[in-house]
């Protein structure tokens, strides 16, 4: 597993640090609180936001997926049962799991797993039991508009 920074947020735990702000565990979103403009490979803490992510993308509490504006979205298991429960609302299309590996001969290779195949079953068995209501209650905002972000609605966008 990758390293985490000891100054950034929820370095301890980084699966933690998604599951308690999950509205901020978008690549390239926010670091800090602070928007990223353009590419975050150019932000001063770039090298902590890999490392960060990488570890993320290591646990197997989180989830990769397209989708909000079909950027990868770490989602954290907390939410899992709701968003299986209102998945096909959300665009299963953009729910599939991305992992990543790398080839013995070095090579990194990106793959995909559909929805629900990633989904372990005690997951979709607690999904059953929410209604749609519940489910969009426990979704953050941005997760409620569809994939879509606050600004693509015309709102200000605002990261909590």
């Amino acid at each position: 597993m990758t390293s985490l920074p000891k100054r950034w947020p929820g370095s301890k735990n980084a699966a933690s640090y998604c599951n308690r702000h999950a509205d901020r565990c978008q690549r390239g979103g926010v670091h800090r609180r602070r928007p990223i403009r353009g590419s975050w490979w150019g932000h001063v803490a770039g090298t902590q936001i890999y490392a960060i992510l990488n570890a993320l993308d290591d646990s197997p509490d989180v989830v990769s997926t397209r989708l909000v504006n079909d950027k990868v979205t770490l989602i954290h298991a907390r939410l899992w049962p709701a968003i299986a429960r209102v998945a096909y609302e959300l665009g299963v299309d953009r729910l599939a799991a991305i992992h990543h590996e790398h080839t013995v001969s070095g090579a990194h290779r990106r793959f995909e797993v559909d929805f629900p195949l990633w989904v372990p079953k005690h997951v979709l068995v607690r999904a059953k039991q929410l209604s749609r209501d519940q489910a969009f209650d426990l979704l953050p905002t941005v997760f409620r508009l569809g994939g879509r972000s606050p600004t693509d609605e015309g709102e200000s966008a605002r990261i909590a």
